[in-house]
């Protein structure tokens, strides 16, 4: 079985008291955090960093140093099976605007419920649920 490692985060815009998350809507129709890849000799928050403005157009994360967890999958990749783990980090930003990568097929700022809601994997759902509680506690 073939490993894969990356890093990702779950992005965060505040305004006016309110809090929502983006999701990015991947090619195989799965909706998701924006993640990818680590590079050899890259550090999982420089990953964090790279994909998310490489996915999104986002520059102006500030991340939390702690990761928020990890999450763990198995899919098949022409016909191989791939153990995928992936590290999250929270990340807040100022942008609005979304320019998202051809991986890609759609975007969306959601509240917690809605992006509860609308995330396809069982361990994302987890991962956000951490997420807001952190905000909720600051």
């Amino acid at each position: 079985m073939i490993k894969e490692t990356s890093a990702g985060a779950v992005v965060y815009l505040r305004n006016d008291k309110e809090v929502k998350y983006l999701l990015l809507n991947y090619a195989h129709g799965h909706w998701d955090f924006p993640k990818g890849h680590i590079d050899p000799g890259e550090q999982e928050i420089d990953t964090v960093r790279r994909e998310v403005h490489e996915e999104t157009g986002i520059t102006d994360l500030e991340l939390d140093v702690k990761r928020i967890g990890k999450t763990k999958y198995t899919f098949l990749r022409r016909g191989n099976p791939v153990a995928k783990s992936v590290a999250l980090y929270l990340a807040q930003t100022r942008t609005n605007d979304v320019r998202i990568s051809k991986e890609h097929q759609s975007w969306a700022w959601l509240t917690f419920n809605d992006a509860l809601s609308r995330l396809t994997y069982p361990e994302s759902r987890k991962i956000l649920q951490l997420a807001n509680g952190l905000l909720q506690s600051k």
